[in-house]
């Protein structure tokens, strides 16, 4: 009996939590930086940008596309997970990912790409 208790207190404990990690993921994301500041190394680390796609160069496994709002940026995407991504310039996108210095430019190597208009 004492068992039985104890297993259903546990089951509901992990239930309750997986509940309240569910509904406050939703309220956990990267502020949108714009672009300048990341360009202007204010910005390291997470961010959340939006622009209009430019220029796209694809070498096999990475691609590299450079986004434009008030200023131009280059993110780096990887093939691996992204395949269903399909860019084409003019595209408006919204990326999230690591912002970075690269051999003195500026640039984002994305977790997220989403084509938004």
């Amino acid at each position: 009996m004492d068992e039985r208790i104890l297993l259903i207190a546990s089951v509901a404990c992990s239930l309750v939590g997986i509940a309240v990690l569910f509904i406050f993921s939703g309220s956990v994301a990267a502020e949108e930086s714009s672009i300048s500041k990341i360009t202007g190394g204010v910005i390291d680390g997470t961010v959340a940008a939006s622009g209009r796609v430019v220029k796209i160069r694809d070498s096999g496994k990475v691609s590299v596309i450079d986004i434009e709002s008030e200023d131009t940026v280059s993110v780096v995407m990887f093939k691996e997970g992204n395949e269903h991504i399909l860019l084409s310039k003019g595209d408006r996108v919204q990326v999230r990912g690591r912002a970075g210095i690269e051999e003195g430019k500026a640039q984002i190597i994305a977790d997220e790409v989403r084509v938004v208009g």
